[in-house]
């Protein structure tokens, strides 16, 4: 497994990746602990979640080959900084990185009018909160964005409203952003 991991490390650069991005260390140092058997936890979130004996076994695993690993040593350590998406960039990585399966057999019209349903709930969130990072979108933010739908729903001018279902599947897509990101977050760390 690890030998696969090394494969997939310096087969990056052929496919354009960054190898000295933050996503790119993040992401190799996660498939390194899922290729040493282990779950990733940040530094932060191992002493309060890992027995004694769980830190030990990590302490252990630095004494063999793995201490002279870098990537090793951050996915038993905890150590990989967490990339931070803004509002702005987290469609595109969830059109690429997520749903990608999903709407691979659309033809581009329907994969365009997805796109822009998705495009138009970020933008209207980003309106209300701002362009904030996606990881930090916590309890004051989103009573604002669930004002505005409410809104939007309560209003009298014509063509402003929306009914309570179109509010719902507004709603709806940016659930799936949030649980799709927080696969990839420190939050779920």
């Amino acid at each position: 497994m690890i030998a696969r991991a090394d494969d997939e490390y310096w087969n990056d650069p052929l496919g354009g990746i960054d190898r000295n991005s933050t996503e790119a260390n993040y992401d190799r140092v996660i498939s390194r602990a899922r290729h040493m058997n282990i779950r990733y936890r940040s530094q932060t979130g191992m002493l309060p979640s890992f027995t004694p004996d769980e830190l030990l076994k990590r302490l252990e695993m630095l004494e063999g080959n793995v201490g002279k690993s870098k990537i090793a040593t951050g996915a038993v350590l905890g150590a990989a900084t967490a990339p931070s998406h803004k509002c702005s960039d987290i469609l595109d990585i969830y059109v690429k990185d997520i749903v990608a399966t999903q709407i691979r057999n659309k033809n581009n019209a329907q994969r365009q009018r997805w796109i822009v349903s998705h495009r138009r709930i970020l933008n209207n969130f980003m309106a209300v909160c701002g362009d904030v990072v996606f990881t930090e979108i916590n309890r004051e933010n989103t009573p604002k964005y669930y004002d505005y739908l409410k809104n939007k729903v309560l209003s009298n001018n014509t063509g402003n409203g929306l009914s309570a279902g179109r509010q719902t599947a507004k709603l709806v897509p940016f659930r799936l952003f949030s649980n799709a990101t927080t696969s990839i977050s420190p939050l779920s760390s």
